[in-house]
C-alpha cells in the first residue's frame, strides 16, 4: 500500500478532489458537513472511520477517494485503507500523537475569534530580514522532549543570530 503525500491545500481540479478535512457549509448551521478527501492512487478500497461509523469512500479519478458527511469540529476519524487504520495525512490537529486520530478543527470559527482580539488586530510581525526559522524536532531537542523544555531553549537559539 501507498499513500503518497502533496501538500494540505492541494486540489485537482479535473475531478474537485481536495487534500485533508473541510467545513461544507458556512459557520452557525444546525447541521454541519465536511468533505474528506486522500490522494492514495495504490489502495483498492478506502472508508473513514468517524463518530464509531465506518463511511466507505468513493473513488473520485486519479487516485482520489472522497467522502461528505455530517460532522462536528472536535470529532476524531481515521482513514480505513485496504483495512489498515491511518490518520489523515493532511491533518493539522491531531489527537495524542501522529499515529493516533485526526481532529476536524474548523479554523473559520479560530479566524473569526482571534479578529476580535485588539492584540491580535494591533500586531505588525517582524521585517523578514529580522525573521529566524529554525526547524526542530520537539521529541529530540531537549532531553525531556516537550515544548515548555523548548520554549526555555528560545533565549539560547536567539543568541546564535
Amino acid at each position: 500500500m501507498t499513500v503518497s503525500i502533496a501538500p494540505a491545500d492541494f486540489t485537482i481540479a479535473a475531478v474537485g478532489a481536495r487534500w485533508g478535512a473541510h467545513p461544507v457549509d458556512a459557520l452557525a448551521t444546525t447541521e454541519s458537513r465536511w468533505r474528506f478527501g486522500l490522494w492514495a492512487p495504490d489502495i483498492a478500497e478506502a472508508a473513514l472511520l468517524l463518530g464509531g461509523a465506518t463511511i466507505p469512500a468513493e473513488p473520485a479519478g486519479d487516485g482520489w477517494w472522497q467522502v461528505e458527511t455530517q460532522a462536528d469540529p472536535g470529532m476524531s476519524y481515521l482513514w480505513r485503507l485496504d483495512g489498515r487504520d491511518r490518520p489523515d495525512p493532511a491533518a493539522r490537529v491531531q489527537a495524542g500523537d501522529v499515529h493516533g486520530p485526526s481532529l476536524l478543527t474548523d479554523f473559520r470559527a479560530l479566524s473569526a475569534a482571534s479578529a476580535a482580539s485588539a492584540a491580535d488586530r494591533d500586531w505588525q510581525g517582524i521585517a523578514w530580514g529580522n525573521a529566524v526559522i529554525y526547524e526542530l524536532h520537539l521529541g529530540t531537542f531537549t532531553p525531556t522532549g516537550t515544548l515548555a523544555a523548548a520554549i526555555r531553549e528560545l533565549p539560547r537559539l536567539k543568541s546564535l543570530g
